[in-house]
Formats: structure tokens, sequence, C-alpha cells
């Protein structure tokens, strides 16, 4: 299951990068949140890593989802900003749209696809799992 959101969220930001080339002449030009979305991404990314042993517990899937749920967000947000400038590739407006929109709709199934991942994780009811259960929340 890690290893899928890792690499979905390497697909994830793949696509996030095209839809930034799409749309601006220049990576200065880039808006704020998708640095904060790169950020965001960077930060599951090595969370996962060193959390990868205890990928079972309740806790660490509830912290996953939070983590996911802001990054939705934020492309939320980058959506709403992101829209292509004109004479970027010399293509039409329409052409652009669908396009842009192309790359929205694979991010979105993107993040629906962790989500699943999230969902069918089972959690293990076993005596060292509700220890480790509890570690982890005075932990954290």
């Amino acid at each position: 299951m890690i290893n899928d959101i890792k690499r979905t969220l390497t697909m994830l930001e793949k696509a996030l990068n095209r839809l930034a080339r799409q749309c601006f002449h220049d990576p200065k030009q880039y808006p704020d949140v998708f640095h904060e979305i790169e950020e965001c991404i960077n930060v599951i990314r090595s969370w996962l890593n060193e959390t990868e042993i205890f990928h079972s517990l309740q806790h660490i899937c509830v912290t996953l989802s939070t983590l996911i749920d802001e990054l939705g967000g934020l492309i939320s947000q980058l959506w709403e900003t992101c829209k292509p400038n004109k004479g970027k590739k010399g293509i039409s407006k329409t052409q652009r749209d669908r396009q842009s929109f192309r790359i929205i709709s694979s991010v979105r199934s993107m993040i629906n696809n962790i989500i699943r991942k999230l969902n069918s994780v089972k959690s293990d009811d076993s005596t060292i799992s509700i220890a480790l259960e509890i570690g982890m929340l005075k932990y954290f």
C-alpha cells in the first residue's frame, strides 16, 4: 500500500509540473500555492518513508488521510489560480482549457486512488499493534 501511495504521489507531482509548464512561460511565474503543493508532497513522501514500518496502524492512516486532504485543498486552490496564459504554445483557448481540465481530472483521480488505498487498510487488533498505537499517540 505504501509503495502504491508513493508511486501515485510521483505521478501527481509530474502531472502538476505538466500543468504548470502548460500555463506559465517561466518557473518564476508559478503561483505560491504550486510551491506549497510541492512542499506538501515532499512532506508526505518523507513522512511515509519514516513511518513505513507502522503502515497498518490506525493513527498512521488517520494522519496520512489528513495530509492527503490538505493536499487536495491546495490542488483546488491551484486549479482556481492556474489558468493558461495567452500565447502559450500557440494553441486555441478551448484546447488549452481541455488540456488543463484533463490534467486536473487525472490529479483528482490520483487523490481518490490514494484515499481508496487508505480506506482498504485493515486495522490489526493484536496486542502488539495496540501497544504500538498507544506508543504512537504518546510520541505524536
